[in-house]
């Protein structure tokens, strides 16, 4: 018996549930060049576009970072029924300092402080996402209106002499993203982008910003108490939920 395109019936796609995400980092271990992401903010602010779907792959940086397998088009059709972004922070130690004392920061080690709420939340509010399947721009819009499916940005300071900031967007709802009341229908070898651009202020924001303090992670050297360096990192990740149709074994078509 035939089957696919030689058979006497058309072939049948299976429609499963399959996200799309990409992913990069601001961390001060990335070299120049790389696609994975920036080394400072003031190297991110520098650029016009920041481009998703179409510059990293699994292969080369891990599929926590992306799960698309090639840097072009995809080798599916797709739809899409959502899109949503996420901007993480690291968690940054506040100064340790005796109970009365008053504060030594410097200037600089208060826009440390300062760099959780000014990234995940500030900025976020002057930076547009285009979503573009080919040439056509299917969605315009600022950050703000598109939610991951996180909730509200806040903090918490632990007890004690030590606190820690940290800040994050909740627990996941995926209910709360933007969607799409019929999904936009991608079809098979067609390229999906997302373009990532910031406002003025913004890029002025970015380049004004240090970059976080490296954590210290053991094994620790019981005499000096000093550990291996580790670079914090801070990431934007978009992501899309939709339906891709895959072809079944001996039903390949065109």
């Amino acid at each position: 018996m035939s089957y696919g395109a030689e058979g006497d019936r058309s072939a049948v796609n299976v429609r499963e549930n399959f996200p799309l995400y990409d992913t990069i980092a601001i961390r001060s271990d990335i070299p120049s060049g790389s696609n994975e992401g920036f080394a400072s903010f003031a190297a991110l602010s520098q650029q016009n576009v920041i481009p998703f779907f179409t510059t990293r792959n699994r292969s080369e940086y891990g599929t926590a970072v992306t799960n698309k397998d090639t840097k072009d088009a995809l080798s599916f059709a797709y739809d899409i029924y959502s899109i949503g972004v996420e901007f993480f922070t690291p968690q940054n130690p506040i100064e340790e300092r005796a109970a009365g004392t008053p504060p030594t920061f410097t200037d600089i080690q208060w826009a440390i402080q300062a760099l959780p709420s000014l990234f995940d939340d500030v900025i976020r509010r002057h930076t547009a996402f285009i979503l573009r399947v080919r040439e056509d721009d299917k969605l315009v819009a600022v950050a703000d209106l598109l939610p991951s499916g996180y909730g509200v940005v806040g903090g918490w300071h632990a007890p004690g002499n030590s606190p820690i900031v940290g800040h994050g967007q909740g627990w996941p709802h995926l209910d709360n993203r933007f969607g799409y009341k019929e999904p936009i229908k991608v079809p098979r070898n067609c390229v999906i982008r997302v373009d990532c651009e910031f406002d003025n202020w913004a890029r002025k924001a970015l380049a004004a910003l240090p970059m976080f303090r490296n954590y210290y992670l053991g094994p620790f050297n019981p005499d000096t108490g000093v550990g291996v360096e580790f670079a914090a990192a801070a990431s934007i990740r978009v992501s899309l939920m939709g339906k891709r149709e895959v072809q079944q074994r001996g039903e390949l078509h065109l």
